[in-house]
């Protein structure tokens, strides 16, 4: 008989950060979150969140949202409150980071029809 996943020793380990080099930007947001406090400067978190700006300007585009940058800022708002839970899904940060993601544009989708019909 296999064990349930809520026994322990089937958590899935966090891939080690040789294999995932986003892991230290998402540690380091996580760090900030959980501390509360601010980074040094916009320089610090401009280093934590630049590497994904690429990708998460592309998800907007192709979700054909008309006000880019300020669904991509919801976008990193969501990535640094959700960062501390990054570890424990045994994701690479990458791919964390497209969920977060993915999941913001979807509840963004959601709530459009919604307030189409109130109009």
């Amino acid at each position: 008989m296999l064990p349930s996943f809520g026994q322990a020793g089937l958590v899935p380990s966090p891939l080690p950060s040789r294999i995932d080099s986003d892991a230290p930007l998402l540690r380091a947001l996580a760090g900030y979150g959980l501390s509360g406090t601010v980074p040094h400067t916009t320089q610090d978190l401009g280093e934590c969140v630049r590497p994904f700006l690429p990708l998460l300007f592309t998800l907007a585009d192709r979700a054909g949202v008309a006000d880019r940058e300020a669904v991509v800022a919801a976008m990193l708002k969501d990535v640094q409150q959700w960062c501390h839970c990054w570890e424990s899904s045994g994701l690479p940060a990458r791919v964390w980071v497209i969920g977060v993601a993915q999941r913001h544009l979807q509840q963004r989708q959601l709530k459009r029809p919604a307030e189409m019909q109130q109009h």
